[in-house]
């Protein structure tokens, strides 16, 4: 009768999970068929051909039948044991190709457009919030941008697909360590590998790569540890890198402290159990002592890593407020479902694993992986994405490996009988969630459709959506499509107002030369110097100088503060014939600190000593011109005016000497053979 009631218990579970199946299946098809934003965890399909939405569809119905079930099994044990027979190196140079292959196209996600742009600039940066992360971004980068020139891309994919083949290495390596039977090498293999966040394997530029690598390794080797040995140091290195790498995986310190406690204590009492801890809790202390350390020489508080991460922006509230919706509120619910759909395809097991909870109770393994599940997923409920769920899902990926192995072991421990059957439809739905959506990052066009679809999503924060309008027009500058650039970036600041989009949209139209359509867009913000100041600038490089005068005067009196604009008034009086009053502007520049991060001092200087050569004041102007050609030794205009300024003190060996100079650096002959004629020199 007990057997009966298994058999029974068993055959409506499955059922259960079958129609769970049946329901992630009809949700991609709601989502490829519909235009809505609502349905961004599953929206993978809208891309594909109507015949490829069907074929997908039937497959993964069909594959949740028994009788497909037992048509394919001798098939695939076949497959799986000539598969299990390939050598190691051909599956990483396999996993290599494929993941190259199909790499990201484009980097709207998260804010890949902003890392890149973050390491061609600053070749050694230290961020606060992603310590050890950036570091090996732009510490590679400034070794590598001698070969391959300046591409953060490059680099960044580079580290991602690197990640994705170590991660293949690590899986194969410790589930062979931990598991003797195959069956639950492939099925755990295969669940991992299928999983919605591996698309950060493929050349994603984003700061979440690495630490999903380290802690997948973190994860395996303290499995290993709780099953197969006595305690190891391996899960305390990788857990304390994750840390440094991403400071987010301090939420799996729980799962590593309670391993490491059911490995040491037992019999292990006073100085033994101590001498047992201080190898883990040494390896941990010691990385972020490191880190520390990294803060304080460069001349950081540490305090200020707190500080980024206990900042209540970061932080939903409760409630819906006018710019953010609550914790509690529906779209943050929606959009909690969306990214478990989207990096858990595994989500469906839930149906079989919660009546099995009782098994967490009896379980070292299982405990240890709700422990590394809680964390992320808390993590998940309360942090503000603030470009916006389905761009900041990546954050919350961490979530991924951990839950998967969690409802994966359940099923292990609780129904290994019937692992084929729910294995193989299980493995079937994943593929065919998480393929998609790599074919949709791999391509230009569905990613940019899908992006510029998910800017106007309408419960996301204004700001979130002006971000992303943003990334959209940076994306359209690069590839040449100025119009559309203007159309994101018009939209981004109509959203927010924010002064960079308007500052942007302004420079832009400075840039191509349409004067009228900039003074059209600063009326705008009539009150914002940056307006006045760009179309000044435009006025000046037509050499209406009357008109940029005005203009620039008006941004003055706006701002006496704006970034270049005393610059451009030393110009413009300059051309006017107002040598004092460009003196004065030119020397109010050198106390912008902009200036000098533009790197345009030394053309400041070169114009004061023009200006001072001008007015007869020769030994003023010779200070100017040497100030500027020890900030840029090889400045030819430079060079050239102070040969002359030296002919005329009557000191020709050093005009001499700055004309020859002059040529070296890239003068033309004619202007030099000008200056070495007056000298009488041929």
């Amino acid at each position: 009768m007990a057997v009966e009631k298994t058999e029974i218990d068993t055959t409506a579970s499955y059922i259960v999970f079958a129609v769970a199946g049946m329901c992630y299946l009809l949700m991609h098809i709601i989502a490829a068929k519909t235009s809505s934003t609502l349905w961004w965890g599953v929206d993978s399909w809208r891309y594909l051909p109507d015949a490829l939405i069907i074929t997908f569809g039937l497959t993964g119905l069909f594959s949740l039948f028994p009788v497909i079930q037992n048509f394919f099994k001798p098939l695939i044990i076949r497959l799986g044991r000539i598969v299990g027979s390939i050598p190691i190196i051909i599956w990483l140079i396999a996993a290599a190709i494929i993941l190259y292959l199909f790499r990201q196209r484009t980097f709207f996600l998260g804010d890949g457009l902003l890392r890149i742009r973050s390491v061609e600039v600053n070749y050694l940066i230290f961020s606060f919030e992603e310590p050890l992360d950036t570091l090996l971004h732009t510490g590679i980068h400034s070794i590598v941008r001698y070969f391959f020139g300046n591409h953060g891309s490059t680099v960044i994919q580079g580290a991602s697909i690197t990640a994705g083949i170590l991660a293949v290495f690590a899986v194969k390596y410790y589930l062979v360590k931990i598991y003797n039977n195959k069956s639950y090498r492939w099925f755990l293999g295969l669940i991992i590998a299928s999983a919605g966040s591996v698309q950060l394997f493929f050349g994603y530029a984003e700061s979440y790569t690495i630490v999903n690598l380290l802690l997948l390794i973190f994860l395996f080797s303290s499995l290993s540890m709780i099953k197969c040995e006595k305690e190891s140091v391996v899960p305390a290195v990788f857990l304390s890198i994750a840390v440094i790498t991403h400071p987010v995986s301090i939420l799996f310190i729980p799962g590593a402290l309670y391993a490491y406690w059911i490995k040491i204590h037992g019999n292990n009492t006073g100085i033994s159990l101590i001498k047992r801890w201080l190898k883990p809790s040494g390896i941990f202390i010691s990385c972020i002592g490191i880190i520390m350390i990294i803060f304080r020489v460069g001349g950081n508080s540490p305090l200020l890593f707190l500080k980024s991460y206990l900042h209540e922006s970061n932080m939903l509230p409760l409630f819906s407020t006018e710019s953010l919706y609550g914790i509690f509120s529906v779209y943050h619910i929606v959009d909690m479902l969306n990214e478990t759909a989207l990096i858990l395809p595994t989500w469906i097991l839930l149906i079989i694993a919660v009546p099995r909870i009782k098994f967490l109770r009896q379980n070292q393994t299982l405990l240890f992986l709700l422990l590394c599940s809680l964390g992320p997923l808390f993590f998940m409920s309360v942090f503000n994405p603030k470009l916006g769920y389905a761009r900041d899902w990546d954050i919350f990926s961490l979530t991924a490996f951990p839950v998967t192995l969690l409802l994966g072991s359940i099923i292990l421990e609780s129904n290994p009988k019937r692992l084929f059957k729910i294995g193989f439809p299980l493995v079937v739905l994943s593929l065919l969630h998480t393929v998609p959506w790599i074919l949709v990052n791999a391509s230009v066009s569905s990613s940019t459709d899908r992006f510029t679809q998910l800017a106007d999503t309408p419960h996301w924060p204004k700001d979130a959506k002006g971000i992303a309008h943003e990334a959209l027009a940076s994306y359209y500058r690069e590839t040449g499509n100025i119009d559309k650039y203007f159309i994101h970036y018009h939209r981004a600041y109509d959203l927010t107002g924010n002064t960079r989009y308007f500052i942007n949209i302004a420079n832009m139209y400075l840039n191509i030369g349409d004067t009228e359509k900039l003074k059209v867009f600063i009326q705008k913000d009539s009150l914002n110097a940056a307006g006045h100041y760009y179309l000044g600038s435009a006025y000046l490089e037509n050499n209406d100088i009357d008109r940029a005068r005005s203009e620039l005067e008006i941004a003055l009196s706006l701002n006496t503060d704006y970034p270049g604009l005393h610059v451009q008034l030393g110009q413009v009086y300059l051309k006017s014939g107002r040598y004092d009053d460009s003196i004065l502007e030119f020397k109010q520049s050198l106390e912008d600190d902009t200036l000098y991060k533009d790197g345009n001092v030394h053309a400041v200087h070169n114009n004061l000593a023009y200006l001072y050569a001008m007015k007869g004041m020769h030994d003023e102007a010779v200070i100017e011109y040497k100030k500027a050609i020890e900030i840029k030794p090889d400045f030819t205009d430079a060079h050239l005016n102070l040969a002359k300024t030296y002919y005329k003190l009557g000191k020709k060996d050093l005009a001499e000497k700055h004309a020859r100079l002059a040529l070296q650096y890239g003068s033309s002959k004619d202007d030099v053979d000008q200056v070495l004629r007056l000298l009488s020199v041929r």
